[in-house]
């Protein structure tokens, strides 16, 4: 459930970026790989819940956010899916990215 959540929150954003920035977005058909992100398996992880808050002078109240933090090791056939994880990882996936949430990181591990 959270890779799909993840991959439609990725694809999302990345469609989202084509639209607004370039003049004729041309962005693959994702529907075919969400049936393929079922394949992928989170071997370890260490998630957790981490809600935070911060004050906006704008509203003049209390903005409430939270996330998830930790990390997952990814295991299964990722080729097709590492060009959008590398530009996940460049523009960050989720919501509020603009406070910085929704950050992420790829590393290589053997």
């Amino acid at each position: 459930m959270a890779r799909e959540i993840f991959w439609e929150r990725l694809t999302q954003r990345l469609s989202l970026l084509a639209t607004f920035y370039e003049k004729n977005p041309s962005l693959p058909d994702f529907i075919p790989f969400s049936s393929q992100a079922s394949q992928i398996q989170g071997t370890r992880h260490d998630l957790r819940r981490h809600d935070w808050e911060r004050y906006s002078r704008r509203q003049d109240a209390a903005m409430k956010f939270g996330g998830l933090v930790g990390r997952v090791n990814l295991q299964g056939p990722l080729g097709p899916f590492m060009p959008y994880l590398r530009l996940g990882a460049q523009v960050d996936v989720g919501q509020e990215t603009i406070f910085g949430l929704g950050r992420m990181r790829m590393i290589k591990s053997d």
